[in-house]
């Protein structure tokens, strides 16, 4: 049953790491509108001036008045009021800021007034009197910007007869006030900025980060990537059981120290000396050959192959569990395999490291090696666990070569990952597991005649057999079903930049899917969310173009696009462009078939303000 355990870890450690991806959108700031008159009382015949003082929360920004290019401008309106004439507002200018991901923009901060001349009418009946009106912005932060909104503002007053007196009222504020700073309304249309669900700009402190950062490594180890070295770890700690509680303690710190230089090497890279994005190394053929034939390399020591006379070579591949070498390589083959499935955890930490002094941003990554390794340091606290471990026999040695298969599987899913996509890649594991199923059950015949052992052994079997074959199906796409509006799955087409801009200038919405097969969580999106029939039938309502960005090659041409999209590089990543938008919705890492669905609802609302 270890393919079905495989499939359950698998769905319980990107349940347990997607919290951050799966959850709601941050509520969407406002500011603080406060409305004031310049006299106790508005007087039939004469003017008077209405100031509205507008608080934009801290670490945040809006469009100004006279937004750059296409954004939405700044706009108050005054309510119409019986006897009450408004003039043209009077806004102050906005300030030229240049943000990284946003660009140049033109945008109030802090506390911004503007001015509303009003003339109230000759003859006007005293009395009671209530201004109201809206004031229209979109607020954003340094990265992303969330969708224009409107707050309304009151204030109440009186209107007293030509020939009473008034008094002066808030002389501070209006001690400013210049009637010609008056500036000119917006000329363009306004189109919705982009607003990022995950927009990678985690709000964290020094210890939050590196709390984060240690709870993400201890989840890394139960990330399907890293499976394939739990069956070498669990011989390795039987092996050095017999030995003292120190040397074991120090042997697993030497397997954590492997794991900790990698993350820490490729902190180096990213951080440092900006050589590569994350997972990217995945792409380079010859690193991920590389890994193949390490992976190859392993199954054949579970099996005993390279127990038999083979080139001197070929030894240097065994591990040597009892020496401190082999460990520290074994925890750097680890840290190396879990890139592809570090999942959503990974990119909020990577972006806060990258937004703080490097002195900062490197041990934080490291402290995720740190995590990933306390386990393994843990365990070797109590190495009586693994002296139960049976050790030799026949029944120990048919655990061993299983565990061999589960390698090999893993072996001819990276292998095929280099010439067919998700579906290929998880077929490519059935026949394994049919020879492992085989196999188990003419090793067990042949160890023990009793028929608890030979049932107990094809049940296993066939588990195994029928999970891998499910997973197959599933990721495959057999048990789609798509029997609404017209039937058919999601429409890909293949990525290349005019075919997103010719789409892009039709006036369509059009969504590009980074992935690769390589990257396991980019395949659990596709399996639950582009197979699922909401999202597919809402894909075809708003008439999206689908474009597939497949990065399983470090040659593929969606990189350039994505390493201008996402800080990180990482993926699973996915842009939606609303017509009249350069700046995409950005969905980053892993997400919901919900929240494709509220992403598409607002990209469609975009269309609709772009064309009113």
């Amino acid at each position: 049953m270890r393919y079905r355990t495989t499939a359950l870890i698998f769905a319980l450690g990107l349940a347990a790491i997607t919290l951050h991806a799966s959850a709601k959108p941050p509520e969407m700031p406002k500011p603080v509108v406060t409305p004031a008159l310049n006299a106790n009382a508005l007087k039939a015949g004469e003017k008077s001036i209405l100031a509205l003082v507008v608080n934009v929360p801290a670490g945040y920004h809006a469009q100004s008045h006279t937004p750059t290019e296409d954004n939405v401008a700044f706009e108050v309106t005054p309510a119409a009021t019986a006897n009450v004439e408004a003039q043209a507002p009077v806004y102050p200018p906005g300030k030229e800021e240049d943000y990284k991901e946003l660009g140049k923009l033109n945008v109030y901060t802090g506390k911004v007034t503007i001015y509303i001349p009003i003339t109230v009418t000759a003859g006007a009946p005293v009395g009671p009197v209530t201004l109201t009106g809206k004031v229209h912005y979109q607020m954003c932060d340094d990265t992303s910007c969330f969708p224009p909104a409107d707050v309304q503002y009151s204030i109440d007053s009186k209107i007293v007869a030509a020939g009473d007196a008034v008094e002066p009222a808030n002389a501070e504020l209006f001690k400013d006030y210049n009637p010609g700073a008056a500036t000119k309304p917006a000329t363009r249309a306004a189109a919705v900025r982009p607003m990022m669900l995950d927009d990678g700009s985690p709000k964290w402190g020094v210890f939050f980060a590196l709390g984060a950062a240690f709870i993400a490594g201890i989840l890394f180890n139960i990330v399907p990537c890293v499976l394939p070295m739990l069956p070498i770890k669990v011989l390795g700690f039987a092996a050095v059981a017999e030995n003292d509680r120190g040397k074991t303690v120090l042997l697993a710190s030497t397997f954590g120290l492997g794991i900790v230089t990698v993350f820490g090497f490729l902190a180096v890279l990213i951080l440092v000396l900006k050589k590569i994005t994350w997972g990217e190394q995945f792409s380079n053929p010859n690193f991920a050959w590389g890994m193949v034939l390490v992976l190859l390399l392993l199954s054949l020591w579970l099996f005993g192959v390279l127990n038999i006379n083979l080139p001197p070579s070929m030894y240097a591949f065994e591990p040597s569990h009892d020496t401190f070498t082999g460990n520290y390589m074994l925890g750097i083959l680890t840290a190396v395999l879990s890139t592809p499935c570090t999942g959503p955890l990974f990119p909020p930490l990577l972006l806060w490291a990258q937004s703080v002094p490097v002195y900062v941003g490197v041990p934080a990554m490291m402290m995720v090696g740190v995590g990933m390794a306390f386990p393994y340091v843990l365990l070797s606290c109590f190495p009586e666990v693994a002296r139960k471990f049976p050790r030799t026999g026949a029944w120990a040695e048919l655990f061993k070569q299983m565990l061999g298969f589960v390698l090999l599987a893993f072996t001819f899913f990276f292998a095929a990952g280099r010439f067919y996509g998700a579906a290929g890649q998880w077929w490519a594991v059935v026949p394994v597991v049919v020879m492992a199923a085989l196999y188990l059950m003419a090793r067990t015949v042949q160890i023990s005649k009793e028929a608890r052992p030979v049932a107990i052994s094809a049940l296993i079997a066939v588990s195994l057999v029928t999970a891998s074959t499910i997973l197959a199906c599933q990721f495959s796409g057999v048990f789609e079903t798509h029997n609404t509006q017209g039937g058919g799955g999601v429409k890909w087409v293949d990525y290349s930049d005019s075919t997103i801009e010719a789409a892009h200038k039709s006036g369509k919405i059009v969504l590009v899917k980074f992935t690769a097969s390589w990257c396991l969580t980019c395949q659990y999106i596709e399996s639950t969310v582009y197979h699922d029939e909401k999202a597919i039938d809402a894909l075809r309502k708003y008439d999206v173009v689908t474009v597939k960005a497949d990065l399983t090659k470090n040659d593929a041409p969606g990189w350039a696009r994505l390493r201008r999209l996402s800080a990180t590089g990482g993926i699973p990543f996915t842009a939606i462009y609303a017509p009249g938008d350069e700046k995409p919705i950005s969905l980053a890492s892993v997400y919901t078939t919900g929240q494709l669905l509220a992403v598409l609802g607002r990209a469609a609302e975009g269309t609709a303000l772009a064309t009113k």
